[in-house]
């Protein structure tokens, strides 16, 4: 995986938390960062990503008419009721 170095301006108690950390592990600053970002994509910024990405699909006129899917699941619906009777 290719790398690309960047700046960043952190409160100096969230880098010593950091550093506590790459010690406690016998890692380096980068890592422990590394992991830190990869986890916040997973989570909260993973949820961004694809809410962005949800609203271009839309723009870009790729989005189904809610009164479609409803006709689609009232189908579903009454499909089941029939198999059940």
């Amino acid at each position: 995986m290719q790398k690309t170095q960047i700046s960043i301006r952190l409160p100096k108690s969230i880098l010593e938390k950091f550093d506590r950390i790459a010690e406690g592990i016998d890692r380096d600053r980068s890592y422990v960062m590394n992991e830190a970002f990869k986890a916040y994509l997973k989570a909260e910024g993973g949820e961004i990503l694809e809410e962005i990405e949800g609203f271009a699909r839309l723009d870009a006129g790729e989005g189904v008419d809610v009164d479609t899917m409803l006709d689609k699941a009232r189908a579903i619906v009454a499909k089941s009721r029939k198999s059940l009777e």
